[in-house]
């Protein structure tokens, strides 16, 4: 199981147990509390679903951590209000937040020793990322690693002094890209 697919199922099972003490703490509350926790419960919802989309698309975690925050935003909420502190929910919040806490890359990244180990890994040197304007058939940014067919949305949105072009799908994938959906 490589990486993004194991943090999807911890990210799934952390929600899983969310979600169901969300549903207790629903059915244990009345009044205001009530209407409160239902509007909580439906922006958990909400925010699990693009975080699921966003995550399998991009493999973003933001929206899980914008999730995990609202639910630790929630339950301390919840322990000021009604003096209930659900500790299982809090602890699976915590986990969650500081698994799905932005990662900030600082530096230079440290490349691979040899062009055979780059091509291994299908990484691209910054050497070979050349920034042109000439069309082409399909164009990347040179800060992404997907390429793009130039009608797609994503394609439109890469600044043109970002943009690289390529002849074929071959060239792409020799530069270290990977097709986005649009170009498959």
């Amino acid at each position: 199981m490589n990486k993004v697919k194991g943090k999807l199922l911890v990210f799934s099972v952390l929600l899983l147990v969310l979600l169901l003490g969300e549903i207790e703490i629903l059915l244990s509350s009345g009044g205001k509390t009530l209407i409160l926790q239902l509007f909580g419960f439906l922006v958990l919802l909400i925010l699990m679903l693009i975080g699921f989309s966003n995550y399998s698309r991009k493999g973003s975690e933001k929206p899980f951590f914008f999730l995990f925050s609202a639910s630790l935003l929630n339950l301390m909420l919840l322990w000021h209000y009604l003096d209930s502190l659900y500790i299982t929910l809090l602890l699976v919040s915590l986990l969650g937040f500081f698994i799905s806490f932005p990662k900030r890359r600082m530096g230079k990244r440290v490349g691979p020793e040899s062009k055979k180990e780059a091509d291994r890994l299908g990484i691209r040197e910054a050497a070979e990322v050349n920034v042109t304007y000439d069309p082409g058939k399909y164009i990347a940014s040179k800060n992404s690693d997907y390429y793009h067919a130039p009608k797609c949305d994503w394609a439109k949105k890469i600044k043109k002094e970002r943009q690289v072009w390529f002849k074929d799908l071959e060239e792409a994938k020799k530069k270290g890209y990977r097709a986005h959906e649009c170009a498959k």
